[in-house]
């Protein structure tokens, strides 16, 4: 399910957040990857907003809608075991440069 959501949003150089202990490498939980270009945050929920069915939540944003995203971390399920890979791989790309982590 992550692959195929990594691939509906357009992530590319796709890879597990969570590497499995055992197995292939491309096995794993959630999926980190880049934006071809990157974009808005704004911008980037829309395409999340377009690209997935309705639910009573909806989609929810949090950060600046103009920051610039490139990298993006996704779950398909609950990703709560997940959630410090995913601040962990966003402290790594904001220490190469980029803004401050976003979250939708």
């Amino acid at each position: 399910m992550n692959d195929v959501l990594a691939e509906i949003l357009g992530l590319r150089d796709q890879e597990p957040l969570k590497p499995a202990e055992e197995g292939l490498t491309e096995e794993g939980l959630g999926r980190i990857g880049s934006l071809e270009p990157g974009m808005p945050l704004g911008e980037f929920a829309s395409r999340v907003f377009g690209a997935l069915p309705s639910v009573a939540g909806g989609v929810r944003v949090a950060g600046d809608q103009d920051a610039f995203v490139q990298r993006i971390a996704l779950c398909g399920g609950a990703g709560d075991s997940l959630i410090t890979a995913a601040h962990d791989a966003a402290l790594t790309s904001t220490s190469q440069g980029s803004a401050p982590p976003s979250s939708i």
